[in-house]
């Protein structure tokens, strides 16, 4: 997917943002006492930005965040 912005005729900036594919899987124990799992999000590694702020003469951007991923375990006493 691409990035594109126009200023529309209303003079706000539009933006195409891409869907990110977010995604888990976990494993648990019949009692409930652990669980496991692992997570991804922005799995496709989409470059998009979040939010664009104008005022006067200056344009801020901000970029989403990158792939990420990682691992989660849970016990209970």
């Amino acid at each position: 997917m691409s990035f594109s912005q126009h200023t529309g005729s209303d003079g706000f900036i539009n933006l195409f943002n891409p869907i990110d594919l977010n995604g888990s899987i976990g494993l648990g124990s019949a009692n409930s006492k652990w669980e496991s799992s692992v997570w991804g999000q922005n799995l496709t590694d989409e470059y998009d930005w979040q939010q664009i702020t104008s005022n006067a003469n200056v344009v801020l951007r901000f970029a989403g965040m990158p792939r990420t991923y990682g691992a989660s375990l849970t016990y209970r006493f």
